[in-house]
């Protein structure tokens, strides 16, 4: 994908199992998906239609739920955000489990849930 990306975006969407959702809804902003085959099939659908900013992330071997999101939004962070000299207001994530959110990961990576939209939680 080349380096940091620099421009300021709203959002920035991260999938994190074969979540459904309206991908009409997010076709201008940077999506980041796990690695699965029905995620694959998407991301090639959607640079197919034209989508410019559609990163895989592959799950390492054993990798845990906290470990996946955590390295997804440094590399999220790395870049689209402050870190890249741009921004993004909102990470829309579509599965994030429940023992995720109670957890103390969002608030060791300076996150808190804003609220939920559809099926997924509105992170800042």
């Amino acid at each position: 994908m080349g380096g940091p990306m620099t421009r300021d975006v709203s959002s920035v969407v991260l999938v994190l199992n074969d979540a459904r959702f309206d991908t009409n809804a997010h076709r201008a902003v940077p999506m980041w998906l796990v690695d699965t085959s029905a995620n694959a099939a998407l991301a090639h659908a959607l640079r197919a239609a034209g989508h410019s900013s559609v990163t895989l992330l592959l799950r390492a071997p054993g990798e845990s739920e906290t470990d996946l999101f955590c390295r997804a939004v440094e590399n999220i962070e790395t870049h689209h955000g402050s870190a890249s000299g741009g921004s993004y207001a909102r990470l829309m994530v579509y599965g994030l489990s429940d023992s995720l959110l109670e957890s103390d990961v969002l608030s060791e990576l300076s996150l808190s849930l804003i609220g939920r939209e559809g099926d997924a939680h509105v992170l800042r």
